[in-house]
């Protein structure tokens, strides 16, 4: 069997998107240049998904088919040259790669199988996920770092009330790090651009929020790296900040410190741990001023499998408020059983909303509890059978306001699919 990854899927708060999950097999590639090697991976899933419109009474309940393909392409590692014959000279080391490279694109059509409702058919959906990642002189004194994340999905917004909307998200990376000698100290400088763009007219505004950032690592011991990381952002509107009377994203300027660890306590045994702060003001409506900490432990019990715990307590800034916190819960497990991959994750999210516009009381709290389940199957070197399972339960005591129509937005939904995929 050529390539059967042990998964690590992470699920965040929310759905996340299924375009680029991790994948037990690779397949060789086709070459498509000197040194790239292009990936392609296509499939099929059908299922069922029990509310559409994440109500909170009298859901519908649809199938579902997916149809997506996946294409990864990425530099090759310089490979030394094979040992001499007797006789002959030593091969030369090979020099260093002046960069590396890896960019992925995956396309998504979703056909919702429940015609008795037009509303339901018309969420028929193409999804988009790009990628890219590029490292210029990655063993040097001096590297640059690029890395880009576009997509284009119909989602609730930020996962907050029960509509949905066309939204494309871009998430660009740009870094300078240096590492004198290629030893244990780095220090990095980076740039963060995030932009939300929605479709159609939609009362939310669009945003770009830009994040300057300088980070320094010191690889202390061989499985032991400290960190201090300090940013400040510039977060607004891009365009009217308040385009049609509702959802207004008023500007701000977060400062974030934050300082951690990541070590292995033994062969099998990984800690990572943070502690910061982080505050922020907003143009109107509250911000925040509180600390900031998080940390994960991971254990690998078998040769074949690790589960990973992780709490922690965060700020991020939102769609319908000017931000939320979260005290965060989750459990991870990855197995593979021979030709069986598993990863199955359960999370718990005391999630506060403040500084919400336009919708009700300006502050809300909301329990969310997930589950995500994925199983694959490898059958041989290129063919292989997928099921997931995905739960979500968010349920709080708000009540939003709406064009004079009140709403609990508290929802329960669950995806069901099956399907194959070939990887070539």
């Amino acid at each position: 069997m050529r390539t059967v990854r042990l998964l690590a899927t992470a699920l965040l708060a929310a759905i996340p998107s299924t375009a680029l999950a991790q994948e037990a097999l690779e397949g060789p590639g086709v070459r498509v240049g000197a040194g790239t090697v292009l990936h392609p991976n296509v499939g099929a899933e059908a299922g069922v998904i029990n509310n559409v419109f994440f109500q909170q009474s009298s859901p519908i309940t649809s199938g579902l088919l997916r149809i997506s393909a996946k294409f990864a392409m990425s530099s090759e590692d310089v490979q030394p040259s094979d040992e001499a014959l007797p006789g002959e000279e030593l091969p030369k080391e090979p020099a260093a790669q002046t960069f590396e490279f890896r960019a992925g694109l995956a396309a998504a059509y979703e056909e919702y199988l429940y015609y008795g409702n037009p509303s339901t058919a018309a969420q028929r959906n193409l999804t988009l996920d790009g990628q890219g990642r590029l490292v210029v002189y990655p063993a040097g004194t001096w590297s640059f770092l690029a890395d880009d994340r576009l997509r284009r999905d119909v989602r609730p917004r930020n996962f907050e009330d029960a509509s949905s909307t066309n939204r494309i998200d871009n998430l660009l990376n740009l870094g300078l790090r240096y590492r004198p000698g290629g030893g244990a100290i780095a220090a990095t400088l980076r740039y963060q651009n995030v932009l939300d763009i929605y479709e159609g007219s939609t009362p939310v505004a669009d945003r770009m929020n830009q994040q300057l950032g300088l980070r320094a690592d010191w690889q202390w011991r061989p499985y032991t790296r400290i960190f201090a990381d300090l940013s400040y952002g510039f977060y607004g509107p891009l365009g009217a900040s308040n385009p049609s009377g509702s959802f207004a994203k008023y500007g701000s300027n977060p400062l974030t410190f934050l300082t951690g660890i990541a070590t292995n306590l033994s062969e099998p045994v990984t800690v990572k741990a943070h502690v910061g702060w982080g505050w922020s003001t907003y143009e109107m409506g509250q911000g925040y001023n509180a600390p900031l900490f998080g940390t994960e432990l991971g254990y690998e019990y078998s040769p074949s499998g690790r589960v990973v715990g992780e709490v922690g307590y965060y700020f991020a800034d939102s769609t319908n408020a000017n931000f939320y916190r979260d005290y965060k819960l989750t459990l991870r497990v990855d197995q593979q059983v021979r030709q069986v991959l598993v990863t199955g994750t359960i999370g718990a999210y005391l999630r506060g909303y403040r500084g919400i516009d336009g919708l009700g009381a300006p502050s809300r709290d909301d329990l969310i509890l997930n589950a995500h389940v994925r199983g694959q199957y490898v059958i041989n070197e290129r063919y292989y059978l997928t099921a997931d399972y995905l739960g979500t339960t968010d349920q709080t005591d708000y009540v939003s306001m709406y064009m004079g129509q009140s709403d609990d937005p508290s929802y329960t939904r669950h995806e069901l699919m099956v399907g194959a995929r070939a990887a070539f």
